[in-house]
């Protein structure tokens, strides 16, 4: 079957699918440091904020189906940090190891370098070793690790901050 997939920006009707995947991924992994799963209220905040800020938010679709999506967003308050950014980029997981990840990435490369943004920060769980390869491959490297910087489901979890400078 020839699947093909686009890219475009996240719409209000994404909006279920996107938390339904952030919510599989407090509920069952450390990729996000939460225990509470996300309510639509939060991602519907979440959404009109980003927006409100100019920070995008694109998703990823395989004939027509949802498949991930990702985003960057400020990454500290102060002036200073105004051109360095956080990224996120989630995939479901029947779709993953098929380009979309390295093409949701540079969609946000693209969209960062023509907002002017110097640097993009990635914080990571030291146990997902997928994604910290993720992003190496992508042109990240290992600035830091913070142990026991989050407690989730009875133990410390270790973030490992990756950056990539556009």
């Amino acid at each position: 079957m020839n699947q093909e997939f686009q890219i475009r920006n996240a719409t209000y009707s994404d909006l279920k699918h996107i938390k339904d995947l952030q919510n599989h991924h407090i509920l069952h992994t450390d990729d996000i440091y939460s225990e509470d799963p996300k309510s639509d209220e939060e991602v519907l905040d979440w959404y009109e904020s980003q927006k409100n800020d100019g920070f995008p938010i694109i998703v990823a679709e395989i004939n027509g189906v949802f498949a991930g999506f990702a985003n960057y967003g400020q990454f500290r308050k102060r002036p200073c940090y105004s051109t360095t950014v956080e990224h996120s980029v989630y995939l479901t997981k029947e779709n993953r190891s098929k380009g979309l990840g390295s093409a949701l990435m540079n969609e946000l490369f693209d969209i960062a370098r023509k907002h002017k943004i110097h640097a993009m920060m990635g914080g990571i769980d030291s146990k997902n070793q997928n994604s910290i390869e993720f992003h190496e491959k992508m042109g990240f490297e290992v600035v830091g690790k913070i142990p026991e910087v989050a407690y989730k489901k009875g133990r410390w979890l270790e973030l490992v901050l990756m950056q990539k400078i556009l």
